[in-house]
């Protein structure tokens, strides 16, 4: 099998290992990813604990590629190294891709390049999501610890993402308020899976009236010049949770609906308000919560907002590997890619 050059990314969130490899043709070779382990009733892990799992799981990690069997050459490595791309931007569970990334670039000779958690993020939403523009756009990051719409322009040579954040939250993630949420409702943390899931199975059973109903159970999130506050609805909803409990039968599907409803309004207020604030229209929604299907389905006629695959837009190492492959070629070949 003839060898072909490719770069392989790693990314090590607060709760995803995540390893990837893509060619010089910016096609995905291999995909793998692990989350962390949290037991039941938790709320997360702590930065040394979540770094202690990913030591542990790189290894497996990577060897799932089959980097040799699929005829891979790796010229580059590329790693997710800080959150954003801002100074004093740190978190410990970083080290442990850094440190292995910069170990294996420096045993085989590829080219070792860092990027942060976010830029790859918006890469591997605007890879998979069908946008075609090549100036600057929006980027949507709604994940377990952003809130963020950032105006994005691609730097040259490959260098990754500037970026500007445009938009927000005042307190905390709509990733939070989900998380918090759901271990109150019993179920596992990171939450957003199941309990889009749960909103999606109240959605389809219940009848119009029943819907306006869950609508209204909860205070629509207050939102201005882009920004959100987003803690006066988690005290609502936490006292809600005190007063019923949530022992009786369909109340975590019941919950998940009436929040996800509140979350796809307030989405869709902090884009409208962007653009406004901006003057730019495309939106490129990444991060985990952008995943969720009830949110992509309240906000489906906005033309102008891209959703990345499901796939691509929790965290994967996908995005980070698409920036090296990028950054190599244009400092070696001169080759300047858009993504297609």
């Amino acid at each position: 099998m003839k060898s072909r050059i490719c770069c392989l990314g790693i990314d090590t969130s607060n709760y995803t290992t995540s390893a990837a490899v893509v060619d010089e043709n910016l096609n995905i070779i291999g995909n793998s990813r692990e989350i962390l382990r949290v037991k039941q009733g938790e709320r997360g892990l702590r930065q040394s604990q979540a770094l202690f799992e990913h030591i542990g799981n790189l290894p497996r990690i990577i060897e799932q590629l089959e980097i040799q069997k699929k005829g891979c050459r790796i010229c580059a490595v590329a790693v997710s190294e800080r959150p954003r791309r801002v100074e004093g931007s740190y978190m410990p569970v970083f080290k442990a891709g850094e440190t292995v990334g910069k170990s294996l670039a420096g045993v085989t000779g590829a080219a070792y390049y860092g990027f942060s958690h976010q830029e790859g993020h918006i890469e591997a939403a605007r890879y998979s999501s069908g946008y075609k523009g090549d100036g600057e756009f929006l980027s949507l990051h709604l994940s377990g610890g952003t809130t963020e719409v950032l105006i994005c322009r691609e730097l040259p040579g490959g260098e990754g993402y500037r970026t500007e954040i445009a938009g927000g939250t005042k307190d905390i993630s709509l990733g939070q308020l989900i998380d918090r949420t759901g271990v109150r409702l019993g179920f596992r943390f990171p939450c957003g899976k199941l309990m889009d899931e749960a909103a999606l199975r109240k959605k389809a059973s219940a009848d119009r009236a029943e819907m306006k109903a869950l609508e209204s159970m909860f205070c629509r999130i207050k939102t201005e010049n882009g920004m959100c506050c987003i803690s006066g609805i988690e005290t609502r909803i936490q006292r809600y949770i005190d007063d019923i409990g949530n022992e009786q039968e369909g109340t975590d599907e019941m919950i998940s609906a009436a929040l996800f409803f509140r979350i796809g309004q307030a989405v869709s207020d902090i884009i409208s308000q962007s653009r406004k604030g901006t003057g730019i229209l495309p939106v490129i929604a990444a991060g985990g919560v952008a995943s969720s299907r009830f949110i992509r389905e309240m906000l489906s006629e906005d033309e102008k907002l891209y959703f990345g695959s499901p796939e691509l837009s929790s965290d994967n190492a996908v995005g980070t590997a698409i920036l090296g492959m990028k950054r190599y070629l244009a400092n070696e070949t001169g080759t300047s890619f858009t993504v297609k």
